[in-house]
């Protein structure tokens, strides 16, 4: 996973990341193919008392199924 841009600002910090991978399968049922994939996310996290308290994660899948060839 590489970061792309991270932000900070009051009690959260958001990090806009890729993660690439070789796809070796075991993900909806779809073969594996060794292929290299690149799927982009986003993870924001709040910070209480120097600790990770809660997060969130958003991935964009949809480019990872165009890249495995599942959809157009």
């Amino acid at each position: 996973m590489d970061a792309e841009d991270t932000i900070a600002e009051a009690d959260k910090v958001v990090v806009r990341f890729t993660f690439r991978a070789a796809y070796s399968g075991g993900f909806m049922n779809i073969p594996a193919t060794s292929q290299q994939v690149a799927m982009p996310g986003i993870i924001i996290y709040r910070i209480a008392d120097g600790k990770i308290v809660e997060h969130w994660m958003q991935v964009d899948s949809a480019v990872l199924m165009q890249q495995l060839g599942v959809q157009s």
